[in-house]
C-alpha cells in the first residue's frame, strides 16, 4: 500500500500539513502521537524536509498535494497551512484553488491570511478555519508531551469554524492538546487584530524599544554592564513570570514604592503629552487594514536591520561568552 496517498481523509483522521516549522513541527508530531495520519508537505528539499525525515516523518513536495488531494476527492480533506502567513494565500492559489470539486477544510493558525484578504476561496467547498495556539509551536508541544496521563493541556487557542465543519476541527484541537473550555470562540479578524496590536503593543514593539531606551539611559548614568544586564533581564523575566501567573493588580501591590512611583510617574508622563497617540497609532493602522499595506511595503526591512544591529552591539556587551 502507498502510505503517502491517503485512500479516506475523514475516516483514517488524515491531516495534510504545509510547512514544518515552529507550529508544522508541533502539530504533526502531536497529531501523529494522539493517532492520526500525517503526511507533511514543504516547497522545497531544505533544512525543514530534513528535519522532518529525522522525526520518522515522509515528508513529500507541495507537487504532490494535488495528486493525494485527487485520489481523496469524494472526502472531507483537512489541511492546515503552517506555512509562513505571508505565503499562505500564495500556496492556495497555486495548488489548491484550481480543485474547486474537492471538499477542503482549510486550517490556518493565525487569522492573518483572511484578515489581510490574502487568502481568498474558489470554491463553496473549500471553507477556512481557525485553530490559533496562544504558544509558539516548542511550549505548544512541551505542554502536550508534559500533560501525561491527563487529556488536555492548560493552553488556549482562538477556534472558528462552521457548523459542518466544527467538530473536525474540534477533534484536531483534541489531537494537539487543547480542551473545549479552552478553546476560544473568535472570528478571523478579532484574533489577528489582537495578535497584532499585542505585538506591536506589549511584546515585540514596545518592550524592545523601551529596553533599548532603558539600557542606553543606565549607559549614560555609569552603571556597569554587569548590573544593566541583571537589571532589565533577570528584573524583566521574574515581573513576566508573576504577571501571567497572579495578574497585573496582584503584581504592582508587590512591587516596591519606589516601582510604584516609578509607575504612575511615568504613565503620568505618556498620559500628559503626545506619546499616547504616537503608540496607539499603529493599532489604528492594524484596525483599518492600513498595516497589511505598509507590511508589504519594503522600507522598514532596512529600519529593522539597523534596530538589530543596534541590539547586536548591547548583546555583545551584556552577553559575552
Amino acid at each position: 500500500m502507498n502510505t503517502n496517498s491517503p485512500s479516506n481523509a475523514l475516516s483514517a483522521r488524515a491531516i495534510h500539513i504545509l510547512g514544518f516549522g515552529s507550529q508544522g513541527e508541533t502539530w504533526a508530531r502531536a497529531l501523529r502521537s494522539s493517532g492520526w495520519k500525517v503526511f507533511v508537505y514543504l516547497a522545497r528539499e531544505g533544512k525543514g524536509f530534513q528535519s522532518a525525515k529525522g522525526h520518522a516523518f515522509e515528508p513529500q513536495l507541495l507537487t504532490q498535494l494535488t495528486q493525494n488531494l485527487r485520489s481523496t476527492a469524494t472526502e472531507k480533506n483537512l489541511i492546515a497551512l503552517l506555512c509562513p502567513d505571508l505565503e499562505i494565500g500564495k500556496v492556495y492559489q497555486e495548488l489548491l484553488a484550481p480543485l474547486t470539486d474537492i471538499s477542503m477544510g482549510l486550517i490556518i493558525a493565525h487569522g492573518y491570511a483572511v484578515y489581510s484578504k490574502e487568502l481568498r476561496t474558489t470554491s463553496e467547498k473549500h471553507v477556512p478555519l481557525l485553530l490559533a495556539p496562544k504558544a509558539i509551536g516548542p511550549k505548544l508541544f512541551e505542554a502536550f508531551h508534559q500533560k501525561g496521563e491527563q487529556d488536555f493541556h492548560h493552553l488556549k487557542a482562538a477556534f472558528n469554524a462552521t457548523i459542518e465543519w466544527e467538530e473536525i476541527l474540534t477533534h484536531v484541537a483534541h489531537g494537539i492538546g487543547f480542551s473545549n473550555e479552552n478553546l476560544i470562540p473568535a472570528t478571523f479578524e478579532q484574533e489577528t487584530i489582537g495578535d497584532l496590536i499585542s505585538e506591536q503593543g506589549v511584546l515585540c514593539g514596545g518592550v524592545m524599544s523601551c529596553l533599548l531606551w532603558t539600557m542606553e539611559a543606565m549607559k549614560k548614568a555609569g552603571v556597569p554592564d554587569e548590573l544593566i544586564r541583571e537589571e532589565c533581564f533577570t528584573e524583566l523575566e521574574l515581573l513576566t513570570g508573576f504577571l501571567s501567573q497572579k495578574g497585573p493588580a496582584s503584581t504592582l501591590s508587590k512591587i516596591s514604592d519606589a516601582a510604584k512611583y516609578g509607575t504612575i510617574r511615568m504613565n503620568e508622563a505618556w498620559e500628559n503629552s503626545d506619546f499616547k497617540k504616537t503608540f496607539t497609532a499603529p493599532f489604528e493602522e492594524v484596525q483599518n487594514g492600513e498595516f497589511v499595506k505598509k507590511l508589504n511595503e519594503p522600507q522598514w526591512r532596512e529600519k529593522f536591520e539597523k534596530f538589530v544591529n543596534e541590539m547586536k552591539t548591547w548583546e555583545s556587551r551584556l552577553f559575552k561568552k
